[in-house]
């Protein structure tokens, strides 16, 4: 997994700008970085998952 930092499909912002939501995908898979069960406890599980669009594939940059 790689992850980089672009323009937003429509060119306006950073993709990953602090506070915003994003999905991380496996350039090779296609698929999307998610949580496991959509378990939100310490230790959970990261694994790839074919997109669903369910909020477990949402991933946020905190503010430095």
């Amino acid at each position: 997994m790689q992850l980089t930092s672009g323009l937003s499909p429509g060119g306006s912002a950073p993709s990953w700008a602090a506070g915003r939501r994003s999905r991380i995908r496996d350039r090779h898979s296609g698929k999307a970085l998610g949580v496991d069960d959509m378990f939100t406890a310490d230790s959970a599980r990261v694994v790839r998952f074919s997109e669903n669009g369910t909020d477990d594939h949402l991933w946020q940059m905190p503010a430095r």
